[in-house]
């Protein structure tokens, strides 16, 4: 059996309360108290595109709950939190099922009112330092420099020319950074931005990304990051007034309506809300119990021998 990756449903249905901002809030300050995040000795599977530019290969949490955030994900989607081999307790691997998809650094908030918590999501790139050069040049701002991280390569942490916040990677030589297509696991990631055409210059001048239009199953339009012939990440004008641009990983899920549900419950806010009409495209964003934000993505599991007819993150 394999996963058959649906076209999201993109009439989103906003909520009247507890709608957070989607803010990009990873500011110097804030990284630069945070210790570098260190990769566990774990076999990751071998991904042979791992080093293709525009690949999102890994993603991390920061947060200022580390406990509530750990224990709101290993409720919502079973993942295990694994204590950090240097040490650090404000460091936790997360593990879906025997897979390590990520890790989990708390932070110190800025404010009282505002959360800092966020996703971040790692970009890979074939020259670490040409692409923090055309990060640059396209207008968009290098927040942390370039840093080496055993086991895991060399990294930066950039702000596009929307100021949507994302990080770049050269993966170290037989390192392995793979996406893991599995259920309760990592799907894609989607550029939410005010300017898509600003957008496609520069990710298409950082890694070569083109914009291809598709149409979904409800007639409407979709927008997709294109590399080497495949669908990168999804990309949307935001639709909301009280949001700002940002990168949004999405989580592939059999229940979109059973998720949203056990978020609320476990202190999450829906931004959106599941299109009771079809249900089978749903595609929800979620802000978890610190305020960090996310899609999840209902998929269906289908014979390994059937094509893949529609696409994929």
């Amino acid at each position: 059996m394999k996963m058959k990756y649906l076209i999201p449903q993109r009439t989103f249905r906003q909520r009247k309360s507890h709608i957070p901002r989607l803010v990009a809030l990873f500011t110097v300050m804030v990284l630069s108290s945070v210790v570098n995040p260190v990769i566990a000795n774990v076999n990751i599977p071998q991904s042979k595109d791992q080093n293709l530019p525009g690949k999102i290969v890994w993603h991390d949490l920061f947060t200022h709950d580390l406990e509530s955030s750990s224990r709101f994900y290993q409720e919502l989607f079973g993942w295990s939190f694994v204590d950090s081999l240097s040490g650090n307790a404000k460091v936790k691997h997360i593990f879906s099922g025997d897979n390590h998809i990520g890790n989990v650094i708390e932070i110190k908030p800025l404010t009282t009112n505002t959360s800092e918590s966020q996703w971040l999501n790692y970009m890979s790139v074939e020259d670490i330092d040409e692409a923090t050069k055309r990060v640059e040049d396209n207008n968009g701002i290098i927040q942390i420099p370039v840093r080496e991280l055993p086991q895991r390569g060399s990294v930066a942490v950039c702000l596009d020319s929307q100021k949507a916040v994302f990080a770049i990677i050269r993966p170290n030589k037989g390192e392995s950074l793979a996406e893991q297509k599995e259920l309760n696991s990592w799907l894609g990631s989607e550029l939410w931005t005010n300017d898509l055409t600003g957008a496609q210059t520069f990710y298409g001048n950082l890694v070569g990304y083109n914009m291809q239009t598709i149409t979904m199953r409800n007639g409407e339009s979709y927008q997709v990051f294109m590399g080497d012939g495949k669908a990168r990440a999804g990309i949307v004008k935001i639709p909301f007034d009280d949001v700002q641009p940002n990168w949004v990983p999405y989580i592939a899920v059999k229940d979109a309506m059973a998720v949203t549900e056990k978020a609320v419950q476990l202190g999450g806010h829906l931004l959106t809300e599941v299109d009771r009409d079809l249900p089978e495209n749903a595609a929800v964003i979620i802000a978890d119990s610190s305020g960090a934000v996310f899609g999840i993505q209902q998929v269906e599991l289908v014979n390994s021998n059937e094509g893949d007819k529609n696409v994929s993150h």
